[in-house]
């Protein structure tokens, strides 16, 4: 038996060559760098609005606030910064660290 070669494909009809598995693109960073910061600021943003309202003052009427100066609920070991201006009073119930 004599060996043949295999017959050549015509001219314009040759298949492309294989890649191999190996050379695949490598996947978007792009895609993932956006997921990143949605989620670091959605818990930013829990974050914030956690400890944000834990700062925030609490409002109390003036006959409320005097009453408790009466009681001596309030004094000069847990008013701190004490502001009194037209319309409104301010102070902090914890000193300044």
């Amino acid at each position: 038996m004599s060996k043949q070669a295999p017959p050549s494909p015509p001219d314009g009809d040759e298949t492309p060559p294989r890649k191999s598995p190996d050379s695949r693109k490598p996947e978007r960073s792009s895609s993932n760098l956006f997921w990143m910061f949605l989620i670091g600021g959605t818990v930013l943003m829990l974050v914030y609005s956690f400890f944000g309202s834990r700062m925030r003052g609490e409002e109390i009427k003036f006959s409320e606030f005097r009453r408790k100066v009466m009681d001596n609920v309030l004094d000069e070991s847990n008013v701190y910064n004490l502001v009194i201006r037209p319309g409104y009073i301010t102070y902090q119930d914890q000193p300044e660290v």
